[in-house]
């Protein structure tokens, strides 16, 4: 037959009854009467482990068969090799953001701009991931990339008269767009304030105007000498 712990209901509750000393009784019957075994029972309470662990924003911790992706506090309970009891692991963990950085730069229009592996050539906002060697976390840069329009105008030109002689002009007219005040330059020539370059000979000419703030804008005019006179003597 079997037996029953006494005190108690007949079972020993290691979650609840204390720890002392217990008797295990064993039949009852007239014949062969009861055996009563005594034992001192004491209660090993559960390993208690605390832990803290820090994420990125975006990544997985792995905590026992949990996988988790938000700061908090989490439980999870082994069996202990040690003692044979469990062993209750509790586990605060931290998730950092990624660190938000905001830039802005303004290029001239037809210039590059580079932003991580980007080569960025119009305006408007972008981002890049970086690596961080602070948290390792990542690191968000974005980007508000302003764009300076070129000095926008008409010419007129005129040719040399004579074959030769250095007669030929070139003016820039109506100019708009860029930023005020503006300076001329005829190639190798000192920069001017005033887009008219007079006395040329015939050639290939380049005229570059740059704004306040330092976009260039550039033209190039062909000018060309007029046909050669000729008499005839008959």
């Amino acid at each position: 037959p079997g037996g029953f712990w006494f005190p108690g209901d007949g079972v020993f509750h290691p979650d609840t009854d204390p720890p002392g000393v217990y008797a295990y009784v064993v039949g009852d019957d007239a014949l062969c009467g009861a055996d009563t075994a005594f034992a001192n029972i004491s209660v090993e309470p559960a390993l208690q482990t605390a832990l803290s662990a820090t994420i990125c924003a975006g990544e997985t911790y792995a905590f026992g068969a949990q996988q988790l992706t938000s700061a908090g506090v989490y439980t999870d309970t082994l069996a202990s090799a040690l003692t044979g009891c469990d062993s209750v692991l509790t586990l605060s963990l931290t998730v950092e953001p990624a660190l938000q950085t905001a830039l802005s730069a303004t290029i001239c229009a037809g210039e590059t701009y580079a932003f991580g592996p980007q080569q960025l050539t119009s305006a408007g906002i972008y981002t890049d991931t970086l690596a961080s060697t602070l948290m390792g976390c990542d690191s968000v840069l974005t980007l508000s990339l302003s764009q300076w329009p070129l000095i926008q105008a008409e010419w007129e030109t005129a040719a040399p008269l004579c074959p030769g002689d250095s007669s030929g002009w070139i003016e820039l007219i109506g100019l708009n767009d860029g930023t005020q005040p503006f300076v001329f330059q005829l190639q190798d020539h000192p920069p001017v304030t005033t887009a008219l370059f007079d006395q040329l000979p015939a050639g290939l000419w380049t005229v570059s105007a740059l704004d306040a703030e330092g976009c260039v804008a550039v033209w190039t005019f062909t000018l060309d000498d007029p046909p050669a006179w000729t008499r005839d003597l008959e």
